[in-house]
């Protein structure tokens, strides 16, 4: 009985390998009409074509589990939607550039040599994360167990999510880089810089104070309290704000296509830091807290640290004043809201409810505060005049 099972179960994971191995390729097959949706800027098409993509993947899913389906079915309607999903992205692609045209006579192998280069340097500087990430499931799983790799992993969702909702705002950022470079406008792109710079700190750092301060209680309420590790999630956040708040500068690297020694110079300083953090955790004994340690301190030294330095070389400008530029307003306006926080759980020691009440009325506040301070009046009419446009 044992030996069919075992069979059965090596036929499902074959099926399902191969559905979504044929999927992906799909995806790479079509993802030439999405660098032409996006490099003309037309986010609006991009973010339609994924959403609507995810939606129908979830109803096809869906209706495969309740029409009695398994994996390999839901590998299939993987499948089939990605197909569908690629030949509607070179329909609009082909509808947004009318002057795009597909011929053998346009291939050059010069092009495709630096287009391979260009993608193994963007591949490589994410390479760093994915390590540390998995490097540290496994320490953890080895030396504590899968129980403390279960909570660990929860605070990692958390801290994961966030970095992927702001790094869908930093995406578009590469097309722009790179047509202010093309131009040869290069005031306009150190300007452009310190803006995205001070708007990915504006972003990032609300939402991972507020994981840091009140992240136990998310916890509490998604998961129990055997997962409310208030500590680790702690670390988790403050090691990630540097490395996520960078995002916007790596974006613009990448669209100037300055990305490939910044890869090296990341993954070479990620794996030295990371070997003498281990030796240190491993010296000390280990714990979850050490584990947070492990994983944070390598990336931000890595992702962050490296990042600021090198783009910072790269444009031709200071550190000090990239700092002064893009750090202080964001920083200055969330101190209320981080004061509030941290009031309401230390002082008022709150209930779930009053937490979330508190941290709305904290946003509010930092709303007004980004309104009147980090947005300047060229922005802020942009805004009114976009708003008045949506209401007529």
């Amino acid at each position: 009985l044992f030996s069919e099972y075992k069979e059965i179960n090596l036929v499902t994971v074959r099926w399902v390998v191969a559905l979504l191995g044929g999927g992906l390729a799909v995806e790479m097959m079509f993802d030439a009409a999405r660098g032409v949706i996006t490099g003309c800027h037309r986010w609006d098409w991009h973010n339609a074509i994924n959403a609507l993509s995810r939606f129908f993947v979830v109803i096809g899913m869906v209706g495969a589990l309740k029409l009695g389906g398994g994996l390999p079915s839901l590998g299939l309607v993987y499948l089939v939607l990605t197909f569908l999903t690629g030949i509607t992205r070179v329909i609009v692609a082909s509808r947004i550039c009318p002057e795009l045209h597909v011929s053998q006579g346009y291939i050059k192998f010069s092009c495709i040599r630096r287009m391979i280069r260009f993608g193994l340097h963007r591949q490589l500087i994410s390479l760093p994360s994915i390590l540390l990430a998995q490097t540290s499931n496994i320490i953890i799983a080895t030396v504590l167990g899968p129980g403390p790799l279960a909570v660990f992993s929860r605070s990692m969702a958390l801290v994961r999510h966030v970095e992927t909702f702001l790094y869908k705002f930093f995406f578009i950022l590469s097309p722009t880089a790179s047509s202010l470079q093309g131009a040869d406008r290069h005031d306009e792109l150190k300007a452009f810089l310190f803006t995205m710079g001070r708007y990915g700190l504006a972003l990032a750092l609300p939402s991972y104070a507020a994981l840091a301060i009140c992240g136990d209680k998310v916890l509490l309420f998604w998961m129990g309290t055997s997962y409310a590790r208030g500590d680790v999630l702690a670390i988790l956040s403050v090691g990630y704000l540097l490395p996520v708040s960078q995002g916007p500068l790596m974006n613009i690297l990448i669209g100037m296509n300055k990305h490939g020694r910044l890869a090296i110079w990341s993954l070479l300083l990620t794996s030295v830091s990371f070997l003498f953090v281990w030796l240190t955790c491993h010296l000390s004994g280990w714990s979850l807290v050490q584990a947070a340690y492990l994983l944070t301190v390598p990336l931000a030294i890595g992702l962050g640290l490296v990042t600021m330095i090198y783009g910072c070389y790269m444009l031709d400008i200071s550190v000090i004043q990239y700092i002064s530029e893009s750090f202080s307003r964001p920083i200055i306006c969330n101190i209320p809201f981080i004061m509030l926080l941290w009031l309401s759980r230390s002082i008022l020691s709150v209930t779930i409810p009053g937490s979330v009440a508190v941290l709305f009325l904290g946003l509010l506040a930092l709303m007004v505060l980004y309104w009147f301070f980090l947005c300047n009046d060229k922005e802020r009419e942009t805004f009114k005049t976009r708003i008045l446009k949506r209401k007529k």
